[in-house]
């Protein structure tokens, strides 16, 4: 992790995967949401849910995104709570290229995000 927090490590790694998605720019708050979902695919549990959606928003709930597989661990290097806050900031970074705002937070097993146009 570079020595470095969750939060700055999610960051930088959002910062050099950023410029990979430019294609994905002015396409609005459904191109993150569909990329972190086709992202997740390789977990054989992974599960999303749109919980609302409009042209400007998107607030979905995901878990089994290797969240499980940090717990399961025997010796973890990681937290699990720092694994979550990792991908927090690299999605954060990567709404932010695209113009966009990212959020989330925690209800129990699920993550819950919300993706919108930046205001």
């Amino acid at each position: 992790s570079r020595g470095e927090s969750a939060e700055d490590f999610g960051t930088f790694a959002g910062d050099v995967a950023a410029p990979h998605w430019k294609e994905n720019k002015g396409k609005g708050p459904q191109a993150l949401v569909e990329g972190i979902s086709w992202n997740k695919q390789q977990f054989h549990n992974f599960q999303m849910q749109i919980l609302s959606e409009s042209e400007t928003a998107i607030e979905a709930r995901i878990n089994g995104f290797g969240e499980d597989t940090v717990r399961e661990r025997r010796e973890p290097l990681v937290s699990e709570d720092e694994y979550i806050r990792f991908f927090e900031r690299k999605w954060e970074a990567i709404a932010d290229y695209l113009e966009l705002e990212y959020s989330q937070r925690r209800e129990g097993e699920w993550t819950v995000f919300t993706v919108s146009a930046r205001q």
